[in-house]
């Protein structure tokens, strides 16, 4: 607790950097406003709280933060943007196109794999290769998976499958990257193209 306590102090919360994030903050909550639950219905909301958005976006930029800045500017731009359309909906329609529950439960269920790509992106590039052939490996082991639970009905196997088919790419690019000195990403957008083939032409003829 005394490391977390002094990493808190020291954060500097009237810098270019904090007001540009805070920037970005407004410019979310003000497409917020007029979606559920709050259901904000005048316009006036979203246009004042994306001002502000932007006005701390162009603060922040004009003393060189110019990642942050320009995105706040943007933040606040799409958010009384977007703001502003969803004001002008009814509110049945959106209680039923935004519902927070399964919204967040899809974003699990679909992030989960990308997480799990991501960890793998960062290990290699922490081991000095640049792999982009992780949207291959992740393709080729979902169908193998998919094809070795249809025949198994194990769901231990058709894990077991899904790891050796991305195994099998990943062993292909090191062999291509390392042994014939391939340049790495042109080694991994074969390997893409090659997963999206295989599995295409398999799906098809099965």
């Amino acid at each position: 607790m005394t490391a977390l306590t002094a990493r808190v102090e020291s954060v500097r919360w009237t810098s270019a950097r904090a007001i540009g994030t805070y920037g970005i903050g407004l410019g979310l909550l003000a497409f917020w406003l007029a979606l559920p639950p709050l259901h904000t219905r005048t316009t006036v909301a979203p246009v004042v709280v994306g001002i502000l958005a932007i006005a701390a976006g162009i603060w922040s930029f004009s003393r060189d933060e110019h990642r942050v800045g320009g995105g706040a500017i943007v933040a606040g731009v799409f958010g009384i943007a977007l703001g502003l359309m969803a004001a002008q909906s009814s509110v049945s329609n959106l209680d039923q196109v935004v519902v927070w529950s399964a919204l967040f439960s899809s974003m699990l269920v679909y992030a989960t794999p990308l997480v799990y790509a991501a960890i793998g992106g960062l290990y290699c590039e922490r081991a000095g290769v640049v792999n982009i052939a992780l949207e291959g490996m992740l393709l080729t082991g979902a169908y193998f998976g998919i094809w070795a639970d249809d025949f198994s009905h194990s769901w231990v196997v058709a894990l077991l499958v899904a790891m050796l088919a991305g195994a099998v790419l990943a062993t292909i690019h090191a062999i291509w990257s390392i042994h014939f000195k391939v340049n790495q990403i042109i080694a991994g957008t074969a390997i893409n193209f090659l997963a999206l083939g295989v599995t295409g032409y398999l799906f098809i003829q099965h």
